[in-house]
């Protein structure tokens, strides 16, 4: 932007066409005055060509700057100044004088034409200068200086209204929404705001908006590839559900959006969140500030409870089967637990088949990674039958994104306590991009990329395939034999 402003008492907006530094004598070139005072000073309209010669005698008002003396005119009416050929886009040369700017400001070499009869005419009197006009070559020049000139203010302009940028980020539950009734799509958003404009400039006491912006797959999202979209997008836009009205600089706020009447269908791709404040930005009554996040896609939660199977020595067995428990019972008794008898300690392993008896699911920033508790989750499910899938739930989220499960497991006999404490750990999420980007010039898709296990579709980024504990430890099967 060629005009340095100072936002912190806010400029007022004409200083981007007059800023008071031309006073009519002191035509320049540099960027510290406005677009007008600079258009002004260094170039020549229909109505002002050599204005200050045609009416310096009259009462008619005219600007100082450009003038004769600013120009190499006196060269051409001493005959001194020399024609010049220049080849139009009609490929036909043109031979002709072109009078010059060269002080007075910007320097323009084909500044003003002399016409036809301007040679024919006194020089001394006003209708002389009528005769200049400029041509094609001259609106070259112009637009030369001009329009990088215009297009750096206009971007300054536009910096100004929209200079108020708010920072989306995940809330601590680390989803921006989430589902289990794929039916009702995703009813509610919440995401923090964080006020970074420069300058520190405040939003107080304003109206905050959230848009939505999505395209709709047109077959069923959840496999791997390419599916068709609508060629439009959709847009949701729903102002905060508890009545803020400020997005503070020193920390996030929690923002909140009930889409109960409108909700994002869980065939969703492309989606953007964009959060429209409008309202005071430092001293500006009105302003606009905005804030745009590229989210995830719908992304599928996928458990898979592969304790139907165990891992014995390299090889699968159906869990609790004659076979399985044959493997690992030392003191042949049909059963496959540790146990203490005559004096001395059996040392067994649990081969049977056991059912998710409680899994609690919590998600969290990369930044914040949280543990998952049966007081601090996200999703509860209480039963997951051996041998079976269970999608648990659909995320909105970052494309990164950590994850906990805190499970425990179904006891098939009173006896067997072996391993069943509660497992708790900590995954790096991975979230479905399903959308159209603009790259290098060209338009490139991103699609997902689903892994198949044991007949399922399953989002390998969000996801869990929970196995029971092979024999011995160090003991690897192939999952995809399964």
């Amino acid at each position: 932007m060629p005009l340095n402003i100072s936002i912190n008492n806010l400029v007022p907006i004409t200083q981007f066409y007059d800023t008071n530094s031309y006073d009519g004598y002191n035509a320049s070139a540099g960027i510290n005055q406005g677009l007008a005072e600079y258009t002004n000073a260094n170039f020549f309209s229909n109505d002002t060509l050599f204005a200050a010669e045609q009416y310096s005698f009259g009462n008619k008002h005219y600007f100082p700057y450009p003038k004769k003396s600013s120009t190499n005119l006196q060269e051409y009416l001493n005959q001194n100044l020399l024609p010049e050929v220049i080849v139009g886009e009609d490929n036909i040369p043109d031979t002709s004088f072109w009078i010059k700017k060269e002080r007075d400001g910007e320097e323009i070499e084909h500044f003003v034409r002399p016409g036809y009869f301007t040679k024919y005419i006194n020089p001394f009197i006003s209708l002389y200068y009528r005769t200049f006009f400029r041509d094609d070559k001259c609106h070259e020049d112009y637009a030369q200086k001009l329009i990088p000139r215009a297009v750096g203010y206009s971007a300054g302009l536009l910096n100004y209204f929209f200079r108020g940028n708010i920072e989306i980020t995940l809330p601590d539950t680390g989803v921006y929404g989430k589902t289990d009734n794929p039916a009702n799509g995703f009813t509610e958003v919440k995401l923090l705001a964080k006020n970074i404009t420069t300058n520190n400039e405040e939003m107080p006491n304003g109206s905050i908006e959230l848009v939505i912006k999505y395209k709709l797959a047109l077959s069923d999202p959840f496999q791997s590839g390419m599916v068709d979209t609508a060629e439009e997008y959709t847009y949701i836009v729903v102002s905060e559900k508890d009545g803020k009205n400020t997005i503070p600089r020193d920390n996030a706020v929690e923002l909140t959006f009930d889409l109960t009447q409108n909700p994002i269908p869980l065939w969703a791709t492309d989606v953007y969140l964009q959060i429209v404040f409008k309202g005071k930005l430092g001293m500006e009554e009105g302003a606009v500030a905005v804030g745009l996040k590229d989210i995830s896609e719908p992304t599928p939660i996928d458990v898979y409870n592969n304790n139907d199977k165990i891992c014995i020595n390299g090889m699968w067995y159906e869990a609790g089967s004659d076979s399985a428990i044959a493997q690992v019972d030392a003191n042949d008794d049909g059963r496959a637990w540790t146990v203490y008898e005559n004096g001395q300690w059996y040392e067994e392993w649990d081969v049977y088949q056991h059912d998710i008896k409680n899994m609690y699911i919590r998600f969290s920033p990369v930044t914040d990674p949280k543990n998952a508790s049966p007081t601090d989750y996200s999703y509860h499910t209480s039963n997951i039958p051996a041998g079976s899938l269970k999608r648990a739930l659909f995320i909105l989220t970052d494309y990164g994104f950590k994850y906990s499960f805190y499970i425990t497991r179904t006891i098939p006999d009173p006896d067997d306590w072996w391993g069943h404490l509660p497992s708790q750990s900590i995954y790096p999420g991975t979230a479905i991009g399903r959308q159209t980007n603009y790259i290098d010039g060209s338009y490139v898709d991103t699609y997902p990329v689903f892994y198949n296990f044991r007949g399922s579709d399953m989002w390998w980024g969000g996801g869990l395939i929970y196995i029971n504990w092979p024999y011995p430890a160090d003991s690897q099967c192939i999952l995809s034999l399964l």
